[in-house]
């Protein structure tokens, strides 16, 4: 099983910043098949050989992945995907 680890400062309220997650939750939906869901600031989400959650903070927000063992050959797409997200939607 492989992981990836993304963290990013962001300088918008939390609220924002929770709007924000929750369309990049959208957009991996939309592109990966990912459900999501709020408990407390972690954003969840998962699909089978993906599971992972968004932590969002008062200034700043942290993904974990954690990829499936047919997942883990993709690590460095989704990586950089995932980092895309984040820089164009809290950068």
């Amino acid at each position: 099983m492989s992981t990836i680890s993304i963290e990013r400062k962001h300088s918008t309220t939390l609220a924002h910043a929770r709007q924000l997650a929750e369309q990049v939750a959208d957009d991996l939906k939309q592109d990966f098949g990912l459900d999501w869901l709020w408990q407390g600031d972690a954003l969840h989400f998962q699909r089978p050989g993906v599971k992972g959650q968004l932590l969002v903070g008062s200034d700043r927000i942290k993904v974990d992945v954690k990829l499936g063992l047919l997942m883990s050959a993709l690590k460095g797409r989704i990586e950089t995907e995932i980092a895309g997200f984040l820089d164009e939607k809290f950068g």
